[in-house]
Protein backbone atom coordinates (compact mmCIF):
# COMPACT_ATOMS: atom_id res chain seq x y z
CA UNK A 1 0.00 0.00 0.00
CA UNK A 2 1.14 3.54 -0.66
CA UNK A 3 2.01 5.65 2.37
CA UNK A 4 2.22 9.42 2.23
CA UNK A 5 4.15 11.14 5.00
CA UNK A 6 3.24 14.81 5.15
CA UNK A 7 2.89 17.78 7.45
CA UNK A 8 -0.55 19.09 8.33
CA UNK A 9 0.06 22.43 6.61
CA UNK A 10 2.37 21.51 3.72
CA UNK A 11 1.03 22.42 0.28
CA UNK A 12 2.94 19.66 -1.51
CA UNK A 13 1.61 17.00 0.84
CA UNK A 14 -1.90 18.35 0.44
CA UNK A 15 -1.58 18.29 -3.37
CA UNK A 16 -0.20 14.75 -3.38
CA UNK A 17 -2.92 13.54 -1.02
CA UNK A 18 -5.55 15.07 -3.30
CA UNK A 19 -3.96 13.38 -6.32
CA UNK A 20 -4.07 10.03 -4.49
CA UNK A 21 -7.73 10.53 -3.65
CA UNK A 22 -8.61 11.65 -7.18
CA UNK A 23 -6.85 8.60 -8.62
CA UNK A 24 -8.68 6.29 -6.24
CA UNK A 25 -5.44 4.60 -5.19
CA UNK A 26 -5.40 2.87 -1.80
CA UNK A 27 -3.13 4.79 0.53
CA UNK A 28 -2.41 5.73 4.09
CA UNK A 29 -1.52 9.24 5.26
CA UNK A 30 0.89 9.75 8.15
CA UNK A 31 1.07 13.28 9.55
CA UNK A 32 4.53 14.25 10.76
CA UNK A 33 5.26 16.98 13.29
CA UNK A 34 8.45 18.31 11.64
CA UNK A 35 7.30 21.31 9.58
CA UNK A 36 10.53 21.13 7.53
CA UNK A 37 9.97 17.50 6.47
CA UNK A 38 9.26 17.09 2.77
CA UNK A 39 6.19 15.22 1.61
CA UNK A 40 7.35 11.63 1.09
CA UNK A 41 5.62 8.82 -0.76
CA UNK A 42 6.61 5.28 0.17
CA UNK A 43 5.70 2.54 -2.32
CA UNK A 44 7.21 -0.71 -1.02
CA UNK A 45 10.98 -0.11 -1.34
CA UNK A 46 10.57 3.06 -3.43
CA UNK A 47 10.81 6.33 -1.48
CA UNK A 48 10.04 9.56 -3.34
CA UNK A 49 10.42 13.09 -1.93
CA UNK A 50 10.15 15.22 -5.06
CA UNK A 51 6.62 16.35 -5.98
CA UNK A 52 7.12 15.81 -9.71
CA UNK A 53 8.56 12.33 -9.12
CA UNK A 54 5.67 11.46 -6.82
CA UNK A 55 3.06 12.62 -9.33
CA UNK A 56 4.86 10.76 -12.13
CA UNK A 57 4.76 7.56 -10.04
CA UNK A 58 1.06 8.04 -9.39
CA UNK A 59 0.48 8.44 -13.14
CA UNK A 60 2.38 5.16 -13.71
CA UNK A 61 0.25 3.38 -11.13
CA UNK A 62 -2.99 4.71 -12.62
CA UNK A 63 -1.89 3.59 -16.10
CA UNK A 64 -1.00 0.14 -14.75
CA UNK A 65 -4.34 -0.11 -12.95
CA UNK A 66 -6.24 0.98 -16.07
CA UNK A 67 -4.37 -1.60 -18.18
CA UNK A 68 -5.19 -4.28 -15.60
CA UNK A 69 -8.88 -3.33 -15.67
CA UNK A 70 -8.92 -3.25 -19.46
CA UNK A 71 -7.86 -6.86 -19.74
CA UNK A 72 -9.45 -8.04 -16.51
CA UNK A 73 -12.75 -8.97 -18.15
CA UNK A 74 -13.69 -11.46 -20.82
CA UNK A 75 -14.29 -8.66 -23.35
CA UNK A 76 -12.33 -8.35 -26.57
CA UNK A 77 -10.60 -5.10 -27.48
CA UNK A 78 -9.71 -4.09 -31.01
CA UNK A 79 -7.51 -1.26 -32.20
CA UNK A 80 -8.37 1.15 -35.02
CA UNK A 81 -7.36 -1.45 -37.64
CA UNK A 82 -9.70 -4.06 -36.19
CA UNK A 83 -6.88 -6.15 -34.77
CA UNK A 84 -7.40 -7.73 -31.38
CA UNK A 85 -5.21 -6.22 -28.67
Amino acid sequence: MLTLHRTAEGATGRDVQQALQDAGLAHEVVLVADDDAPATLVDDDLVLKDKEAILARLAELVAERDEWHKYGSDACYCNEDGEIE
